[in-house]
């Protein structure tokens, strides 16, 4: 995820190949309610859905960093654009999921120790910033 928001140009095309073992890991932890589990899967669906993204739009940068020349798709075509819409709006849902799990996983929180607290804080300290 992180090299997909860097912007290399061949890494959709590189990851393409992952999609499939990326599925299985989220199809895995998406057993569990709760935890660490359930952020395991809703990363990997975000991470499935960047490349299926990428994959099907070709014409935006991994990075999605568009430039105003960039946003003429092929085809002048309405329901293109509706497409690309939705597209986005389902990659936004699950980063919004993602960014409320963390949250309800971290809401809990008050009862633990400082040092506790601290070490359930880490692993999202590297994941906040790429979303």
């Amino acid at each position: 995820h992180k090299v997909m928001l860097n912007g290399h140009p061949t890494v959709i095309r590189e990851s393409i190949k992952w999609v499939d073992l990326v599925e299985q890991m989220r199809r895995h932890w998406n057993y569990c309610d709760s935890g660490y589990p359930q952020l395991i899967a809703l990363y990997a669906k975000l991470v499935r859905q960047k490349i299926i993204l990428h994959r099907k739009w070709p014409v935006f940068p991994s990075n999605l960093d568009v430039h105003e020349k960039q946003w003429k798709l092929p085809e002048n075509d309405i329901n293109l654009y509706f497409q690309l819409a939705v597209d986005c709006f389902e990659y936004l849902e699950t980063m919004l999921k993602l960014v409320k799990c963390i949250r309800d996983n971290l809401s809990g929180s008050a009862q633990f120790s400082p040092a506790m607290v601290q070490c359930r804080q880490n692993p999202y300290s590297a994941l906040i910033p790429l979303l």
